[in-house]
């Protein structure tokens, strides 16, 4: 199959001719991009010979190009009707299948393109990205790696492996091939940026930056690669290069609501309300659902609404209700603050910020068993710190009264 997809074979002269110049036509047109003209010669092509079955294939990867998926469908089904053994109908099949989101009948179609030709390396990297859509995640590594068996040289195919391992939850041999990849071709972006999504999910913000940078020279108008590097730079606390890289990013994607969720962090975390706040506001217009978002905009405002709403769309998320309560805490609500803290805990035990905070506010409302409770765990995770919170609330006489209880046997003492 030649790159813009349509049957390489040639068509001999025969009482067709004149199809034959039409679909020979097609194909140049199609290959200078003129996919009007290209469909339109198809079509006379078929008009005189609808058993020409290379230009029932032509005519789908026109309609493919031009984002039709489902007419692609239709022609290269006719085209497997005509031609039962037409490998590359099928392959493109499976594509427009996948592409329309049926992708168990897209798997099967690949397939049966690989059957008839088990070292079709377009079918096995079209079946690895399908396989990874279903979710499929060792199948889709499966077939990655007989595309790099069988493209060893070339880097898209190295790129592709390691995205498929790292999906698989590889992430050091995902790394790995995102390496040959770019030993292949230092200028594969898509590697640069992969291997900088590789380091980010080891904490390693320092060296995935510097790869998103590269993958930002490599490939300048990718706006995933901008987004990244605007991610780890507010992980490393850089948040006006944080700004920058995500203003490329919603400027080449405006439809992000993730950039557009970064970017007002990037502005909240230094204090401009002013700047964070319509970001914010523009995430959520994109996606209302966005967690995130709306604990931002409660960063942003203070507004224990805000942080509220994130609680509800994300209730097992520690960080969430730590936020409401701290909301609640500035708003004067102590009740509503120690509920709030009392989920976090229940999600991250280990927090000995949030304990202590807890055991502080126990101690405003006369809470005796709170403090208990709370001075309980933090003597286990930072003895020090229990010592702290005894001396806070013993101001309040809770601890005296829990010494003076006949009927308790907890010492609150660190």
């Amino acid at each position: 199959m030649s790159e813009d997809g349509t049957d390489s074979e040639s068509v001999s002269p025969g009482p067709d001719a004149q199809a034959e110049v039409w679909y020979n036509w097609a194909v140049r047109r199609q290959a200078a991009g003129a996919f009007t003209e290209a469909r339109a010669g198809y079509r006379e092509a078929l008009r005189m010979n609808p058993a020409l079955a290379i230009a029932w294939n032509g005519l789908g990867t026109v309609h493919v190009a031009q984002g039709q998926p489902g007419d692609a469908a239709v022609a290269y089904r006719e085209a497997i009707r005509l031609r039962p053994a037409f490998r590359d109908a099928w392959s493109n099949l499976g594509i427009a299948l996948g592409k329309s989101g049926q992708l168990e009948d897209a798997v099967e179609a690949l397939q049966e393109a690989l059957r008839l030709d088990p070292d079709h390396a377009d079918a096995w990297d079209a079946l690895a990205y399908t396989q990874g859509k279903r979710g499929a995640y060792a199948q889709e590594t499966d077939a990655a790696r007989k595309v790099v068996r069988l493209r060893s040289h070339a880097a898209d195919a190295w790129n592709n492996l390691g995205w498929a391992l790292w999906n698989l939850g590889r992430h050091d041999e995902a790394g790995e091939a995102f390496r040959t990849a770019l030993r292949l071709d230092p200028g594969c972006g898509l590697a640069w940026r992969n291997l900088g999504w590789a380091y980010t999910q080891r904490a390693q913000y320092g060296e995935a930056a510097l790869l998103f940078e590269e993958a930002t020279r490599a490939t300048p108008t990718d706006a995933d690669a901008w987004l990244g590097l605007g991610n780890v730079e507010g992980y490393r606390g850089e948040y006006d290069e944080a700004s920058r890289a995500l203003h490329a990013a919603v400027r080449l994607r405006p439809d992000a609501d993730v950039a557009w969720r970064l970017l007002g962090l990037s502005y909240a975390y230094r204090g401009f309300g002013e700047q964070a706040i319509p970001a914010f506001r523009e995430a959520l217009r994109l996606n209302p659902s966005s967690a995130g978002a709306w604990f931002g905009l409660g960063i942003a405002h203070y507004d224990a609404g805000a942080f509220g709403e994130a609680v509800r769309l994300t209730p097992e998320d520690a960080y969430a209700w730590h936020n409401l309560g701290e909301a609640y805490v500035q708003l004067g609500r102590t009740a509503d603050a120690v509920d709030a803290l009392r989920a976090t805990v229940r999600l991250r035990p280990s927090g000995q910020g949030d304990w202590f905070r807890l055991g502080m506010l126990c101690g405003r409302q006369g809470d005796r068993a709170g403090c208990v409770q709370a001075l309980r765990r933090l003597r286990r995770l930072d003895g020090e710190r229990a010592k702290q919170l005894l001396r806070e609330i013993s101001r309040t006489g809770v601890a005296q009264t829990a010494r003076e209880s006949p009927q308790s046997t907890d010492r609150l003492g660190a």
